[in-house]
């Protein structure tokens, strides 16, 4: 008998170890979160900071002045990550691409045989077009925190690489209204009809903070903002240097899954 007791009492103290909570299952454990996964969009603007690319523009291009003080760029990202459904930690991975246009204050450039003949006139009024971009690519971990039943706040960071990509083009002033034509046969000079590239490698990395909407169970709005920093090494070339900037933007996400 004492030894059926004893033996009863340690079965009950090993199943008391390992039982624990109740299985994370529907009405046994209504706070288990359990994990998911989740995918989205964002559309967002970042104040990019082109100090580098005006001292490129600068040199190669004196006296085509570009207003290039902190102009957005305008971004849009993929989002897929996997983790906790509410209230928990997710990882995953993010890619951004963004674009921005900015042109040069008139000049006037000595016009070619071509162009003389067919206007009479010796000059014409042209602008350089710089086409703006950044692309990375990167992994992302956020933490969430959930207020209500459909609202929760999160915050996390990025750290990836990617690219600053400047795109060179000449282009016809034709009025004040700005009616621009391919400058392929208005210009003498080479250096400025051609159209040319440039880019720079950087490492990329932010930290972000915002919060979330849950329209539904699977589909979910939200807002944040974020500190985007770009670090290269090797800048435009080994005549411009390395460089480090801080782009603060804001980002509208729709997404949908259950990690959240």
């Amino acid at each position: 008998m004492i030894r059926k007791t004893i033996t009863m009492i340690i079965a009950g103290l090993i199943a008391g170890v390992y039982a624990g909570d109740p299985k994370p299952c529907c009405e046994m454990n209504p706070n288990y979160q359990g994990t998911g996964g989740a995918g989205g969009i964002e559309v967002g603007m970042v104040s990019l900071d082109l100090a580098p690319l005006r001292k490129v523009v600068d040199n190669e291009f004196p006296g085509k002045d570009f207003d290039f003080d902190r102009e957005p760029i305008f971004t849009m990202s993929f989002v897929g990550y996997g983790g906790q459904k509410r209230n928990g930690t997710r990882i995953g991975v993010t890619g951004t691409f963004g674009y921005n246009a900015y042109y040069s204050d008139e000049f006037s450039t000595t016009a070619d045989s071509a162009y003389r003949a067919r206007t009479g006139n010796a000059t014409v009024d042209s602008v350089l077009l710089i086409h703006a971009m950044i692309a990375h690519l990167g992994l992302i971990a956020e933490r969430s925190f959930q207020l209500t039943e459909n609202l929760n706040v999160y915050a996390g960071g990025m750290a990836g690489a990617g690219a600053i990509i400047a795109i060179k083009e000449g282009q016809l002033s034709g009025s004040a209204f700005r009616s621009y034509e391919p400058a392929d046969t208005i210009d003498l000079d080479s250096t400025l009809t051609n159209t040319a590239a440039t880019a720079a490698p950087v490492w990329a990395f932010d930290i972000h903070g915002g919060a979330m909407y849950s329209v539904t169970r699977w589909m979910h709005i939200g807002l944040d903002a974020s500190l985007l920093m770009y670090y290269s090494s090797t800048g435009f070339g080994y005549r411009y240097g390395s460089f480090f900037t801080t782009n603060p933007g804001i980002k509208a996400r729709i997404v949908f899954g259950n990690a959240v």
